[in-house]
């Protein structure tokens, strides 16, 4: 429902969101059913072959880091395997996202 949402909302305004966009509207979501929904599940990257149809290969996010703060919030850091941008998320003791942000240099290309 809310990449739903994303998707006509940025349709509506005439451009598509980027990673680093995307991730700040995660600010305030529960962590563990995102995660679960998004970063924990084999996604699919359309590849591009010479005189040949497109095919699609099967990937899993990877999870860089995952430790806890000395305030007690944890940080969480998934990479995708074919794109420079790391997802890296702050999350308080109540398992709700506090802050998300992108880096690489893929994170401002559009989803």
């Amino acid at each position: 429902m809310l990449i739903v949402s994303i998707f006509l909302f940025s349709c509506a305004n005439g451009h598509f969101i980027s990673k680093t966009e995307y991730l700040k509207m995660v600010t305030g979501l529960d962590f563990g059913k995102y995660v679960e929904k998004h970063y924990n599940y084999f996604g699919e990257r359309g590849v591009a072959r010479k005189n040949k149809p497109n095919f699609f290969k099967k990937f899993k996010y990877i999870e860089e880091v995952n430790k806890t703060l000395p305030n007690g919030n944890k940080i969480y850091r998934y990479s995708n395997p074919y794109r420079d941008c790391k997802s890296t998320f702050i999350v308080n003791q109540k398992n709700i996202v506090i802050k998300a942000f992108g880096d690489g240099e893929d994170c401002d290309v559009a989803l």
